[in-house]
């Protein structure tokens, strides 16, 4: 049993778009993500957590969007980059990490039903928050 999150905060319920970029070069531009949301977790550590699952059940399976977000679903461990191309998030993860003073930052990015975590750097400004993957 997970402890229950002692913050959560929405940062965003509708679409953001999202960019990864990997270890091999390989980069996508077409991904986007709702239900952004950050907490604080029994550990004192930021949670940032997005999913992207509409990615996945697009009508049409010729999509860049539909085969970017299955390649990260099987690339996951060579990810090194995300980047969330949105102010509102950005400004307001910002303001909750210095608010929070938190350790470490988790992103955790679900794809259908599958949740996959990455121990990550954050930096953010007024347009984009960019979480550098931790190996």
């Amino acid at each position: 049993m997970q402890p229950h999150p002692l913050v959560r905060h929405s940062l965003r319920k509708t679409n953001a778009g999202i960019s990864v970029i990997y270890r091999n070069g390989n980069y996508s531009n077409n991904l986007s993500g709702d239900n952004f949301t950050a907490e604080i977790n029994g550990n004192g550590d930021i949670v940032v957590s997005a999913d992207l699952s509409k990615c996945l059940y697009a009508r049409n399976k010729s999509t860049n969007s539909y085969y970017d977000v299955n390649e990260l679903a099987e690339d996951h461990l060579i990810l090194e980059q995300v980047y969330v191309y949105d102010g509102q998030v950005s400004k307001k993860l910002k303001d909750f990490a210095s608010r929070n003073n938190a350790k470490r930052v988790c992103l955790k990015l679900r794809i259908g039903d599958n949740l996959f975590e990455f121990p990550s750097q954050l930096s953010a400004d007024t347009s984009t928050a960019k979480f550098i993957i931790i190996k």
